[in-house]
């Protein structure tokens, strides 16, 4: 019997009909071996074959009610805890046999992505890796640092062509009100993600966590080991002139120095340089394909991977420069740059610049380090952005709060004296500019005054400088009695900041004024 079917077996295995040649191809074989068969026997394994056949070619593997796919779904519901689960994404057999990718959301909380790769072991499936994504981070990605490798991420749907992880495509999966899910599985680690735009625009995505900070804080002078100084060099620029449009605040003091401070220190030409930490004593620290690694783990932030001038793919910048690219090979050799691992010792730190063509990525010991750079200096940026007219306005108006001081000046100066006030962050000031008609009050002063976390001081200080020259450009319509607005370009888009006439004839900001 066992040996009968064997003999189905092969025959099933070439892909072969089950038709009376191969019957009788079956039972010559046998006939040669056990000739003491008698018919009665042989008729009743045929019908056991029969059975088995009818089996095998009846029930299909893509079936959603198979035993695979009943038991993933029983893990499901097991992980679900009563919740109901909505299957975003599913494939099986990813790596192995009788493995499976799965993309799902719970009811109790549709801001969350799930995205698991589990394993059937031991007659049910176990999780191997996992990864959570609110939708409400988009644009970041997070990928597990064991193989098989698991990489996810959310964006806007709008313009996305493709997702390439490596040189994969990934698998994109539509969400609701206008989300992309992506992901995609494999065995090799993949530090790159690139997204395809319909325009044929390609941008590297940084990794999911701590999101990089690009702006530069503007800061004043706080303590005597403080200096100002004017960087010359491009080590730092991202195509803005980063770190030299203005001069910085360098401090000398160097009680403690973190991942991703900007320092400058001396080479071994003698030559002073600004560069970035990012790897510190005692790590494991390499770059692989224009990636940093830390002990064995991506760093996939925007200053972990390779970029020149701002550009961080390489058939971007390669299309920018056009006949300027003067040496192909040497760009692409930045973009995917190579180096082997290092162990830095007790006083060494890994440095690269945000600027990769330039300056230099090496280790460097501590000793050689001449100081930390917080930023631009904040009273040399004023002083370019607004007039000394601007700011005695402002200063005359900060020291009585006299809204009569304002009553022969135009809706533009007035609303760049608020925003220079939200870049010094005297935010009592930027009150007192505000609208005090009682129906367009939106918050209390007390309210208004509260402390504010340093990143959205910094996001204030970062949009008065990029609004206040567009200010100047804009044209001041007005609307009603009471309510005009000033209409500006940023160069890319309209917009309108919006202010209120008061009872004594005076303009004031609207609340939450742009639009």
């Amino acid at each position: 019997m066992t040996k009968i079917k064997e003999q189905l077996q092969n025959v099933l295995s070439e892909q072969q009909r089950f038709t009376e040649k191969n019957e009788q191809a079956v039972l010559a074989r046998l006939q040669k071996k056990k000739r003491s068969l008698n018919i009665p026997i042989i008729a009743c394994c045929f019908t056991v074959l029969a059975v088995i056949f009818i089996v095998l070619t009846t029930s299909p593997s893509d079936s959603p009610t198979t035993a695979t796919e009943a038991s993933l779904l029983a893990y499901l519901n097991e992980q679900a805890a009563g919740q109901d689960v909505e299957i975003l994404y599913q494939k099986l057999n990813v790596v192995e046999k009788q493995d499976a990718l799965i993309v799902y959301q719970l009811s109790n909380n549709k801001e969350m992505i799930k995205t698991e790769y589990v394993q059937f072991k031991d007659k049910k499936y176990q999780q191997v890796h996992k990864i959570d994504l609110p939708i409400e981070t988009p644009y970041l990605w997070q990928a597990t640092n064991n193989a098989p490798y698991l990489t996810a991420g959310i964006m806007i749907k709008h313009n996305v062509k493709q997702v390439f992880v490596g040189e994969k495509k990934a698998q994109l999966v539509d969400l609701d009100d206008g989300w992309l899910y992506w992901v995609q599985f494999s065995n090799e680690l993949a530090n790159r993600v690139v997204v395809e735009y319909k325009n044929g625009k390609l941008e590297r995505l940084e990794g999911y966590g701590e999101q990089s900070t690009h702006s530069i804080p503007y800061v004043s002078f706080t303590s005597d080991t403080e200096s100002t100084m004017t960087y010359l060099s491009d080590t730092m620029d991202r195509g803005r002139h980063d770190y030299s449009a203005y001069p910085v605040v360098v401090d000398e003091q160097l009680a403690k120095l973190e991942r991703k401070d900007v320092i400058l220190y001396e080479n071994d030409q003698g030559q002073t340089v600004m560069s970035r930490v990012l790897g510190l004593p005692g790590e494991r620290f390499a770059i692989q394909n224009g990636t940093v690694i830390i002990e064995e783990i991506p760093f996939h932030e925007d200053s972990g991977f390779a970029k020149i001038g701002g550009e961080t793919v390489f058939e971007v910048y390669k299309e920018k420069m056009g006949n300027h690219l003067a040496n192909e090979d040497a760009a692409k050799s930045i973009f995917y740059y190579e180096l082997p691992e290092v162990v830095l010792q007790e006083n060494e730190l890994a440095v690269v610049p945000d600027n990769w063509m330039r300056g230099a990525i090496e280790v460097i010991s501590r000793t050689r380090i001449k100081g930390k750079v917080l930023g631009y200096e904040a009273g040399a940026v004023a002083k370019n952005m607004w007039t000394s007219a601007e700011r005695d306005l402002y200063e005359a108006f900060k020291t009585s709060n006299d809204l009569e001081l304002l009553r022969d000046e135009t809706p533009i100066t007035i609303a760049r004296i608020y925003m220079y006030a939200s870049f010094i962050n005297d935010k009592q000031s930027e009150y007192k500019l505000l609208t005090t008609l009682e129906n367009h009050i939106v918050w209390s002063e007390e309210e208004h005054l509260r402390v504010r976390p340093a990143f959205e001081e910094l996001a204030a200080r970062e949009q008065a400088i990029q609004i206040s020259p567009h200010l100047l450009e804009g044209e001041f319509i007005q609307t009603d009695e009471v309510s005009g607005y000033i209409a500006f370009s940023d160069g890319e888009q309209e917009h309108g900041f919006q202010m209120i006439l008061n009872e004594q004839g005076i303009w004031q900001v609207a609340f939450m004024p742009l639009q």
